[in-house]
């Protein structure tokens, strides 16, 4: 019989700030602002052939604008999507509809897996991507964040993430040592395709206080670890 958490209120995050439409804005306002500006320079600024200055100018503009406009859409733009986690369990809600849920007591397994960002596009090169996934027999939920490498090194947490190499890593280490150490990495590859395809992206600190809350309210929610 599942032991059902001490507290009984409900503790709600608001999740996939960054979501599409602020994105799609984001890059209509890059040019607007890049344009504008670099408008404005070739009108102060002569120049007989290509007007680097102005064009450079206009780029590092809508970079700030974009920048200072993102900050705003993300706080302001809510997505319309929740994460709840309550006595009942865990659910994610998009504008009052319950998309997925794994409750109290279900078996459940948690999934903790991270790979450091290769490539610089929206999250920094060199960022981690930590993910929990909470899976039952009938659903999954993966929670990810990203977080600086200062940041990744200072959660004490760390460590219980397992690192997930790329292709090209892999291929140059030994093979697994155990069927056991296999069958973790396909359960966690598989469920990082869950979360490319689905997942639900936090803040870093509410994403922490996830790991924190799906461990403590539900004690025997095991990891596969």
């Amino acid at each position: 019989m599942a032991v059902q958490p001490e507290t009984t209120h409900a503790e709600v995050f608001q999740v996939d700030r960054e979501h599409g439409s602020v994105r799609l804005v984001s890059l209509l306002i890059f040019f607007a602002s890049w344009a504008i500006i670099a408008l404005i320079l070739l009108a102060l600024i002569s120049s007989s052939g290509l007007n680097l200055i102005a064009i450079l100018g206009g780029f590092l503009g809508g970079y700030l604008v974009t920048n200072a406009a993102e900050r705003v859409l993300r706080d302001r733009w809510i997505s319309g999507k929740t994460l709840t986690v309550d006595r009942d369990g865990i659910r994610v809600t998009n504008k009052g509809t319950v998309t997925v849920a794994v409750r109290a007591d279900e078996a459940v397994e948690l999934l903790q897996w991270r790979f450091r960002v290769a490539r610089r596009a929206r999250i920094p090169k060199g960022w981690w991507m930590l993910a929990l996934g909470m899976e039952s027999d009938n659903s999954m939920i993966a929670a990810y964040t990203f977080m600086p490498p200062a940041d990744t090194e200072a959660y004490v947490a760390t460590q219980n993430f397992t690192v997930l190499e790329g292709k090209s890593s892999k291929a140059k280490q030994p093979e697994a040592s155990s069927l056991r150490a296999a069958g973790e990495e396909r359960r966690l590859r598989a469920a990082e395709e869950v979360r490319w395809m689905g997942g639900i992206e936090m803040t870093a600190d509410d994403f922490r206080r996830l790991v924190e809350l799906a461990q403590s309210q539900f004690p025997e929610w095991a990891p596969i670890r």
